[in-house]
This record gives structure tokens, C-alpha cells and sequence, in this order.
């Protein structure tokens, strides 16, 4: 059973967090309902075929209502919770809604509704429902999980004594990881590379697949390119402060990589112009951000 939440309304950054014990807005057993995702299976079948087969999968939205209690000590200070909730939520902002690590972000239906009845609506209490409709109807974690391929490590310690094999810094020479959907379902992923040298083409490659996302470049120190295959895809370029669309340089063959749920090995390599595998690599640090998604909260 959930027993508390905090909304969080994107635009503003203004946050209500409700829960069962002794916030200002108060939960009850059974306020949540979660609802369902709506799904719809494409199928096909053939004359004088039994049954039919399903060749697609979509998730439509989610709806979910939340229902609980303004609680005061004053008909002014049910009157302020009352303001507060219904700035909070509102249907022309973005909203998240966070149970512990998880979230899912939502836009609210209508307006807060608040009883109609004295009993339900006095000056020490007030019993208020929330719809909100998701878009994107899976949870997922608050922040995203992060994993580093290829990273500059500093060495420089004090005291220190300059010798002739001083070591300054190391760059971990590993370009292969495992990434871990904890997810039932595939997801996709945000890449940034920086250059901390000259780096030829450089290609990210899902091991079991093959699949690849590839860039025909040379990259220089201090360059940026971000690959996202999330719920905004896109490639961008940032050097020198300025950020801008970098989309021609993704090679046809790549593609929007996604991983499968659980375990995917990741590869980073780079190439020359005559498509031999060289050592640039190592001038490349590489960052990979994903964000499992779930059907139903363990709460449930």
C-alpha cells in the first residue's frame, strides 16, 4: 500500500508532499488509484485461419486519482491549503508524481475538486480529488542511472616529488561494460562523449546485437557530442559554450540504440578514415544514462 507522495509541479518547482500520519494533506486507505495501462494489440489474420496473430504492441495513457483530506486548526488556514493545492495543480503544468524512488509525470485532468458536503467541507477539514492523465504511462526512477566507459582518473597526490615517471593521471583503459535494465521492458539511453584529445569516429555498440551508433567525426579536445534515444531523440555538438544540432553526423547504419531488459554489454570504439580500429579511444571519456521503467510500483 502507498502511503505517502510528493507532487511536484515541473513549471514552478512548487512541491506537496501528502502522506497517512501528519502532512497538511492527508491520505486515507484506498485515495490512490493507480489505474491501468491502456493496451492495444494489433493483429492479423488469413482466410480460414483459427485465431489471429498479434503483430504489434501499443501502451496507450494512464489515468490515476488521488483523493484525501486538507486538515486545519482555522477556516483561514483551510482556505490557504486549499490556494496552495489548487496552484499546485494545475492542468496547464507538468506535473511529477514521486512515490520514494519512483515517479511518473502527468498533467491534472481538471481542477481540484473539493466535497460539496459541510461534513467533508468545514473549517477544519476539506476533502479534496485529483485526476491526472499520463502521457507516458510507466514509472520510473527520480533520477537516472548513470554508468562511465571510458574516464580520466587524476593521480597527482601530496606531498609530491617530480620524477622521471611521475604519474599525473591514468585513463581506465576498460571500453567494455555491462549496463543493467532492472526494467521489464527495453529502454533507451543517453550517451555523452567528451574529448579529451583528437577522436576518430567514434561508434557505441550493443555486444549481442550488433547495433551500433556510430559518428562520422573527428572530435578535439573539449568537445561534446550528446546521443539521446530516449523519449526525445536527438545528437547534439557542444564546443566553446554553444550547443547545436548535430543530427548529419549520426551514420546510416546506426541506430536508436535501446536496452533490453536486463543485462546488456556495451562497447566503445573508435576508427580511422579507413575504418581500422585505432587508439583514440583513449582520449574519450564516455558517459551512459538510462532510466528503468515499470508497469506497476512494488507499493501497489
Amino acid at each position: 500500500m502507498i502511503d505517502n507522495l510528493l507532487i511536484v509541479n515541473k513549471s514552478t518547482s512548487k512541491s506537496i508532499r501528502m502522506d497517512m500520519d501528519k502532512a497538511d494533506f492527508l491520505l486515507f486507505e484506498g485515495g490512490i488509484d493507480l489505474g491501468s495501462v491502456e493496451t492495444k494489440h494489433n493483429t492479423f489474420s488469413y482466410t480460414s485461419q483459427i485465431g489471429e496473430y498479434i503483430t504489434g504492441t501499443i501502451l496507450g495513457k494512464r489515468n490515476i486519482s488521488i483523493s484525501g483530506w486538507i486538515i486545519g486548526k482555522s477556516e483561514q488556514e483551510i482556505f490557504s491549503k486549499k490556494d496552495t493545492l489548487s496552484k499546485t495543480i494545475n492542468p496547464f503544468n507538468d506535473l511529477r508524481i514521486q512515490f520514494e524512488e519512483y515517479g511518473i509525470d502527468c498533467r491534472a485532468e481538471t481542477n481540484v475538486s473539493f466535497s460539496k458536503s459541510y461534513n467533508e467541507n468545514n473549517d477544519r477539514m476539506c476533502k479534496f480529488l485529483i485526476k491526472l492523465l499520463c502521457p507516458f504511462p510507466l514509472f520510473n526512477k527520480n533520477s537516472d542511472i548513470s554508468y562511465t566507459l571510458v574516464e580520466e582518473k587524476g593521480a597527482f597526490r601530496m606531498p609530491w616529488v617530480l620524477t622521471d615517471k611521475t604519474i599525473l593521471s591514468w585513463v581506465k583503459a576498460s571500453t567494455l561494460t555491462d549496463v543493467v535494465n532492472e526494467g521489464p521492458i527495453p529502454v533507451g539511453v543517453r550517451i555523452v562523449l567528451t574529448a579529451k584529445g583528437v577522436v576518430n569516429n567514434p561508434t557505441i555498440i550493443l555486444v549481442e546485437t550488433q547495433e551500433k551508433a556510430k559518428l562520422n567525426m573527428v572530435m578535439t579536445d573539449g568537445e561534446t557530442i550528446e546521443i539521446s534515444s530516449q523519449k526525445e531523440r536527438y545528437v547534439t555538438r557542444t564546443i566553446d559554450g554553444i550547443t547545436e544540432n548535430y543530427l548529419d553526423c549520426l551514420d546510416y547504419d546506426s541506430t536508436w540504440l535501446q536496452l533490453k531488459s536486463g543485462e546488456n554489454r556495451i562497447a566503445i570504439k573508435t576508427y580511422d578514415d579507413s575504418g581500422i580500429e585505432d587508439s583514440s579511444v583513449n582520449n574519450l571519456e564516455v558517459n551512459i544514462y538510462y532510466n528503468p521503467c515499470l508497469f506497476n510500483l512494488k507499493e501497489e
